[in-house]
């Protein structure tokens, strides 16, 4: 399965981005295969609308879940409608390998 996680770098011991729409980077982690990629995010570039934006780039890549600091209620709608199940933790306090860990061991639970 693919998951996102917003990160506020390219590597996979990022720091966690608490902004899902404004993120800088995500990682694309396969939790077949457990590998990553690193993809750029514009959001932070657009004056509205990021999050319905970012929403699209992450479905366009094949996502299934999405681990986030926060969502706004347009990205939760996108995100929603895509069919990807958002998972919220606090951002701040995780790396993006600390939360692909708590993801795989069924500690993260999803948004309504």
């Amino acid at each position: 399965m693919i998951i996102f996680i917003s990160a506020m770098g390219s590597s996979f011991d990022s720091q966690m981005s608490a902004r899902y729409g404004r993120a800088p980077w995500f990682i694309r982690y396969d939790t077949e295969t457990s590998d990553w990629q690193a993809i750029e995010n514009m959001g932070p570039n657009l004056q509205g609308g990021a999050g319905v934006s970012t929403s699209q780039l992450l479905m366009d890549q094949g996502a299934k879940a999405v681990i986030s600091g926060h969502f706004g209620p347009n990205a939760k709608q996108a995100l929603q409608a895509g069919g990807i199940t958002m998972l919220s933790v606090d951002a701040d306090q995780l790396t993006v390998d600390e939360a692909v860990r708590q993801y795989q061991s069924g500690l993260l639970t999803a948004n309504e």
